[in-house]
């Protein structure tokens, strides 16, 4: 269960953009006293380059694929044909990373719970993300990304907390047709599908 809401709406803006999330993936490190937590990754998500997201209109109501409904934010810049895998922060505040994100064993650790062949070296991968904060080839995009109230990361992508919230609302309002005979699962999306269904203006 996840207790952080700002975690709950960053998950709901990456799925809604066709990822498949992890949450607060725990990092840690054996040294000569054991083991130590290094840091915990708030969220981990992963695109599938055949996850096609359907946002185009047929006529004037939504074409849905497969019983997919997707919006895609363009300021994800989403390759469709790489896989992309985003390491994010999560702050209710200023958007930032926590300095053990900033390591070799935090992003070891997060590149090997993805797995699969990133047709790279793990290690030049991860020289890539802490120099630039993203790295990619033909076949893979992976970056940090930073959530946040207000602020901007040094390196690496920053969405707002507020642009997340908003994507939300106007994905539920777009597909509320489709929504209301469908079991919505994801708390933010049933939130702003509730709201809507009251007729209650966020």
């Amino acid at each position: 269960m996840i207790e952080d809401p700002a975690v709950e709406v960053v998950c709901a803006y990456l799925r809604i953009n066709g990822y498949f999330t992890l949450t607060e993936f725990d990092v840690h490190e054996l040294g000569p006293e054991g083991y130590r937590a290094v840091t915990d990754i708030d969220v981990i998500a992963v695109r599938l380059p055949s996850s096609r997201a359907s946002g185009r209109y047929q006529g004037k109501r939504p074409k849905v694929e497969s019983g997919i409904i997707a919006s895609i934010d363009p300021d994800l810049s989403i390759a469709e044909g790489h896989l992309d895998i985003i390491f994010a922060e999560v702050k209710q505040g200023e958007a930032r990373f926590n300095p053990g994100l900033h390591t070799p064993a935090a992003l070891h650790a997060g590149l090997r719970r993805v797995g699969g062949d990133l047709g790279a070296d793990l290690n030049h991968i991860v020289d890539r993300l802490l120099d630039h904060a993203e790295f990619h080839n033909d076949q893979v995009r992976v970056r940090l990304v930073g959530f946040g109230s207000y602020g901007k990361v040094q390196e690496g992508t920053t969405i707002s907390l507020g642009h997340a919230l908003t994507f939300v609302r106007h994905h539920v309002v777009r597909y509320r047709d489709v929504l209301k005979a469908m079991s919505v699962s994801d708390p933010i999306v049933a939130f702003f599908e509730l709201a809507e269904k009251a007729g209650f203006q966020l």
